[in-house]
């Protein structure tokens, strides 16, 4: 199997896509044959061959094998669909962050991004060739020290390819988009053999605060500064297309002639450079061609809000019917906030159901979950999510569901206390809830002994989720609890909060309303690997003073305050000479009551519809940060 794997073996081109794979020997009608290695069958269906296998292989690229977006275990069943006759997109299309070609022993070519981000946030990705580096690849724009013990790479056959230098590379897969995929040397224009490098370059950047493609990121959302710890090239967004540096184009190909196709095609080429693997090793950051989709009914758009658009796989919603909700984004990635990318609150007109479901992102990009409405009516979803480059957003779509009513009691919802599932929850507000103030509420949870309880399991990263929705959906607030026992996250690759201390029996926030009104109330929980949602029902008086009038928006160094987080999130300010910051909450609906500035041990209180200026020391040519009293909003000073 090895030699057959670096034999260039001329096919007909028609024929390629359907008889270059490498087929099991188990026999074509056995149960042994959909669990063996290799590719078990190849069909053509409609201009498309399906290729069918579990993902094994009695042989290994090494580090081009990585699975870094593939967690499952045990037997699984790919089928790929190649294009028999690939063509040019009309506009890029990216490659997906996951199975994004096939080799020809039917083990899947991933997206080179890990599965693995700075934070958790999902923003700032682990270059998985370079973490699964067998000696072949290149880290951080250095050769890696992984060897055998006789100074040899582990992965002979991937060594192999690199070593035979005098011939045109083997065919080794193809793409998604249906074009196909080679080893790191081709025929130049007059048929001499030669490495084909890649054009993508480090950048040039010691603060990794903007993407490739020029985003400039929030600073809660920037990577860590480029270290030794974190040396250039450890994120693949570390790379950008530098046209003309290299043979190889922003796809990672090249029109060329091979020994499959002597009259010419695209190709995508191992790339390279000095002689070892270089991002992004096989397919680019977007494909030549077009992937070919298995045929699926038609969704039916609901409504766009936020730069979201909210679709349906049925034309019309049913209560009691499942469903699939799919959410479009325009940004590729969207950030990671406690543990998902989209925290999705569907809430009935009456707010007597309430479901709190995540989509999760899908090979084409989209988001999607199952959902079943329970009854008819009107109902408002509320997608919460953070794009790159911005600060915490809620979209917000109105949706109808019919169906016959069922008759049924309603229990009412109390303002002071609520059981589910054994646990009891009694809330306690600071002060009668008011518009306009900054509000304290607490929940002390006992069982059905009236015990405290002691045994909660984190929930999406934090001991409980509150949700509090007015009446008439204008106003959506969704909370977490202050930990009152908490430690940094040592690793830098865990999830962004502090990591939870014991178990509480009480949770308690800060909160605060725009407006007044009737507002529900959910907190939400998880024990014993069970969810478990509390309920109440909230009264906002009218705030007794009127706002102060704010400020022109023109004043000198002003930082807003609101549930957005800092706006600006960034300030310059000179070096050398005292400085003065004004902030100003625009109202109590976020946790910026405090303000700190932990390199200088300043920390300030700031009261809602309040403008408030701190004096800064003089400080030298650096960068100062600056938090909430939660740590949840991120700002900087740059002192030049």
């Amino acid at each position: 199997m090895l030699a057959l794997l670096l034999v260039a073996s001329p096919l007909p081109a028609s024929d390629l896509r359907v008889d270059a794979w490498h087929l099991s020997t188990a026999p074509a009608n056995s149960a042994l044959r959909r669990v063996s290695p290799e590719v078990h069958y190849v069909r053509v269906e409609g201009g498309v061959a399906i290729v069918e296998s579990a993902g094994l292989s009695m042989t290994s690229f090494g580090v081009l094998d990585a699975k870094p977006a593939d967690r499952a275990n045990g037997i699984r069943r790919f089928e790929y669909r190649i294009p028999l006759t690939p063509h040019p997109a009309a506009r890029l299309t990216s490659v997906p962050w996951d199975v994004i070609g096939v080799f020809l022993n039917g083990v899947p070519i991933y997206h080179p991004g890990a599965a693995l981000s700075y934070r958790d946030q999902n923003l700032w990705h682990a270059d998985a060739v370079a973490q699964a580096d067998d000696g072949t690849a290149a880290v951080g724009g250095r050769p890696a020290p992984q060897r055998q013990s006789n100074g040899q790479p582990r992965n002979q056959l991937l060594q192999a390819l690199l070593d035979r230098k005098s011939e045109h590379s083997p065919l080794l897969g193809f793409a998604l988009d249906g074009y196909p995929v080679y080893g790191p040397y081709g025929w130049d224009p007059d048929r001499r053999v030669r490495p084909f490098r890649s054009s993508y370059q480090l950048r040039r950047q010691t603060k990794r605060s903007r993407w490739p493609d020029g985003t400039l990121l929030t600073p809660a959302q920037e990577g860590p500064d480029v270290s030794p710890q974190f040396p250039a090239g450890t994120f693949i967004e570390d790379y950008e297309y530098v046209a003309g540096s290299g043979d190889l184009d922003q796809h990672n190909g090249r029109f060329a002639a091979t020994p499959e196709f002597p009259q010419g095609t695209y190709a995508y080429f191992l790339a390279t450079q000095n002689g070892r693997l270089a991002y992004p090793y096989l397919i680019g950051p977007t494909y030549l061609g077009v992937p070919s989709e298995p045929a699926t009914a038609p969704y039916h758009r609901l409504g766009q809000h936020q730069g979201l658009t909210l679709s349906t796989s049925h034309p019309a919603l049913t209560a009691g019917e499942e469903t699939i909700l799919r959410i479009e984004s325009p940004h590729p990635l969207l950030e990671r906030v406690h543990e998902r990318e989209i925290h999705l609150l569907v809430i009935s007109e009456d707010m007597a159901d309430f479901h709190h479901i995540h989509p999760l992102r899908q090979p084409n990009g989209t988001y999607q979950v199952a959902h079943r409405f329970t009854r008819p009516g009107r109902y408002g979803i509320f997608a919460d999510h953070t794009p790159p480059g911005q600060p915490q957003t809620i979209a917000k779509f109105q949706v109808s569901v019919a169906g016959k009513e069922a008759s049924q009691s309603r229990e009412l919802v109390s303002a002071t206390a609520a059981t589910a599932a054994g646990i009891t929850a009694h809330l306690c507000w600071s002060e009668p809830p008011q518009a306009g103030r900054d509000l304290q509420v607490a929940f002390s949870l006992t069982d059905a002994n009236g015990a405290p309880i002691t045994d909660l399991d984190p929930y999406l990263g934090a001991w409980a989720h509150i949700l509090l929705v007015r009446r008439d959906g204008e106003e959506f607030i969704h909370a977490h609890p202050i930990e009152e026992s908490t430690t940094a996250v040592s690793d830098p690759w865990q999830h962004s909060h502090a990591t939870l201390g014991p178990s509480p029996s009480r949770i308690a926030t800060l909160t605060g309303f725009r407006h007044p009104g009737h507002y529900r109330l959910w907190l939400q929980v998880q024990r014993a690997g069970q969810v478990v949602t509390l309920p109440f029902d909230v009264e906002v008086a009218a705030a007794v003073t009127a706002p102060e009038p704010a400020p022109a928006s023109t004043a000198a160094n002003l930082i807003l305050v609101s549930q957005s987080g800092y706006q600006p999130a960034r300030l310059q300010l000179p070096a050398n000479q005292p400085s003065r910051v004004s902030f100003r909450r625009v109202d109590a609906q976020n946790c910026g009551g405090r303000v700190v500035f932990p390199d200088l041990g300043i920390s300030w209180d700031l009261p809602p519809n309040q403008t408030i200026t701190i004096d800064l020391p003089a400080q030298p040519t650096r960068e100062l940060s600056f938090t909430c009293g939660m740590g949840m909003y991120r700002g900087s000073v740059i002192v030049k």
